[in-house]
């Protein structure tokens, strides 16, 4: 998978919708690359779901840009599974910025 997504991404012709499919398919497997630590709450975890969701909130602009329904859900799927964690009230403010655009996102579906 990770080899597929740098294929997508330096191949030129690929759109947008592929690209942010890839990109998507990477940050799912910087967070796998945890480890045991993804289900702990450590500075390391805490910080590498803050920058997912950052770039995450990159590729669903993408994704309306591409308007494509299934990206954008896929996206909107992603950044759920991402914040889950980080939704305890002294880190919501991390995920909130995406959740509200994967929300309207969807919405505007």
């Amino acid at each position: 998978a990770k080899r597929a997504a740098g294929v997508v991404e330096k191949t030129k012709d690929a759109g947008i919708a592929a690209t942010v499919l890839a990109e998507c398919s990477r940050l799912e497997m910087r967070l796998l690359e945890l480890g045991e630590e993804q289900g702990q709450y450590t500075r390391r975890m805490v910080s590498a779901r803050t920058e997912a969701a950052n770039r995450l909130e990159k590729c669903l602009v993408s994704a309306l840009r591409a308007n494509d329904p299934e990206v954008v859900h896929e996206c909107a799927a992603l950044a759920w599974s991402l914040s889950l964690p980080l939704l305890q009230p002294t880190l919501r403010r991390h995920v909130k910025r995406l959740l509200l655009a994967c929300a309207k996102a969807l919405e505007d579906l």
